[in-house]
């Protein structure tokens, strides 16, 4: 329910502000997805709950941006992103989300290809559900959330004059480990 309410909201704001804004810039609006890692540090502290060996899972993020970028290369972007463990026969599994917003300068290097570098902040949030088919009660999955800074690179292909595609690539440390990921983009033109 939140996530279609954050969904509608934004492409309401973007189709309001297209308009606006088609001689200063242009939004783009698109889904992100692909796989990553999340490791865990031994004693991390997950609600009540403590890891006591290094956990080093496998995910795969889905989730959604938008950008604005400004006619003179620099770019803002929010989003979120929602990861999940792939290994479906551990006995924990663990769900990363994080809302995010950076702000980047893309380079162009000609033929419609661009490298966009981003630092920006995300709020995330790790969950550990040991039963996570039967027990969907947020109470019981112990959860640490927080702020961070983050650092990704993001490199751009131009298909049309309405439609990019593209990947991200970010390592970044948080409070309890490490998240590596790699996204796909498909950045509509609004």
């Amino acid at each position: 329910m939140k996530l279609s309410v954050i969904f509608a909201a934004t492409a309401l704001l973007a189709s309001t502000a297209s308009a606006v804004a088609a001689e200063q810039g242009e939004f783009r609006l698109g889904p992100r997805g692909g796989p990553g890692q999340i490791r865990i540090q031994p004693g991390t502290q997950i609600g009540d709950r403590t890891t006591d060996a290094l956990v080093s899972e496998r995910s795969f993020g889905l989730g959604a941006t938008l950008e604005y970028h400004a006619p003179f290369g620099l770019v803002i972007e929010a989003g979120l992103l929602g990861t999940g463990t792939t290994d479906w026969f551990n006995d924990t599994n663990y769900s990363f989300s994080q809302y995010f917003g950076s702000v980047g300068y893309e380079i162009p290097l000609g033929h419609g290809f661009s490298l966009t570098p981003r630092v920006g902040r995300t709020r995330w949030k790790l969950e550990s559900d040991s039963n996570w088919f039967f027990d969907r009660n947020d109470a019981n999955n112990p959860t640490t959330r927080g702020y961070e800074n983050y650092w990704e690179v993001s490199a751009m292909k131009r298909v049309n004059e309405r439609f990019s595609l593209g990947v991200s690539y970010k390592e970044n440390d948080y409070d309890f480990g490490r998240i590596r990921s790699t996204v796909f983009t498909a950045m509509c033109t609004l």
